[in-house]
């Protein structure tokens, strides 16, 4: 679905989704900002963020079986720059890029 915005930073978007995060992001800054001003106290928001997503992402990563290290030794797709993953398929095990279907690098596991 396409929409116009009247705004002189965004003039189209093509995704719905696109626009609704960046009206949350903006809305969600200015109401750090004023809770801010109104409560008249160093808030290190900053830290408060730093502190919430680490929690969501070792609760991801618990969820999901990853390592905390993972991350340092992720290999990118060279055709996508999507990451590839270790895949079992019908004929073994091989490495693949995580955008499959619209990528279809593939390369194998020995490699």
């Amino acid at each position: 679905m396409s929409f116009e915005k009247k705004s002189k930073f965004v003039k189209k978007v093509k995704n719905q989704n696109e626009m609704f995060r960046m009206a949350i992001n903006s809305e969600l800054l200015s109401r750090l900002k004023h809770i801010k001003e109104v409560s008249k106290d160093d808030i290190d928001v900053n830290k408060t963020l730093e502190n919430k997503i680490y929690s969501v992402v070792i609760a991801l990563e618990s969820k999901y079986g990853i390592s905390s290290n993972d991350w340092k030794t992720q290999r990118i797709c060279p055709k996508c720059n999507g990451l590839l993953k270790l895949v079992t398929g019908k004929n073994g095990v091989f490495i693949g890029c995580s955008s499959f279907p619209k990528c279809s690098y593939t390369e194998s596991a020995s490699k």
